[in-house]
């Protein structure tokens, strides 16, 4: 005969998995309730066997309560400021080079309209949306940190890219004239970008 399931019906015993986390809330350490393993601290199989210790939290049932990422309060509305200039003058697909990065507008019929992508040597680490950057998971901390650097000040970071390269922190040309070597940035681009001045 069946057995008829109840509110006091202990799962755990019915179905031979160990439900326990292991978790002592007096002592446990602060940190929300990790989604993957749902608390338990590992990792359970399709068929209900428990094959390890969850690799998100690894094994403690908790992912720890982060506070903002480094920089994250600092404002990047500065670049947003800048590439909406350079579009409005006329740059269909404006970039910045800045520190080691390459700054460049999202298409304007994709999914991220109006973001700024940010790649570094090919790789993709983010976007900056809503005057906030928002990291790929392969960004880590500090390279969020210079991200977040050169994006709040966009104008300086430019001109220390064309006075460390001799190239231009927009248009990626070689500068020339005396004053633009000076400046790290062409009178073109400076205008364009709203530098200008």
């Amino acid at each position: 005969m069946a057995e008829t399931l109840t509110a006091d019906t202990d799962l755990a015993a019915l179905f031979g998995i160990d439900l326990d986390t292991g978790i002592d809330p007096i002592t446990a350490p602060t940190g929300i309730l990790c989604v993957k393993c749902k608390g338990r601290g590992k990792f359970v199989g399709y068929t209900g066997r428990i094959i390890g210790n969850c690799f998100a939290c690894e094994g403690t049932g908790l992912r720890p309560i982060e506070g903002p990422k480094a920089g994250a309060e600092i404002t990047v509305e500065a670049i947003a400021t800048s590439f909406a200039a350079a579009h409005r003058s006329g740059i269909k697909r404006p970039k910045l080079r800045l520190d080691t990065f390459v700054f460049s507008r999202a298409p304007d019929t994709g999914r991220n309209a109006g973001s700024i992508y940010v790649v570094e040597a090919g790789q993709y680490l983010g976007k900056v949306t809503d005057g906030r950057f928002y990291g790929a998971r392969e960004c880590d901390d500090p390279t969020r940190e210079r991200i977040i650097a050169v994006a709040s000040d966009p104008h300086k970071a430019a001109k220390a890219y064309g006075a460390r390269t001799g190239e231009c922190g927009c248009c990626g040309r070689e500068l020339t004239n005396s004053e633009s070597i000076e400046l790290g940035i062409g009178p073109i681009c400076r205008d364009k970008f709203g530098w200008g001045g």
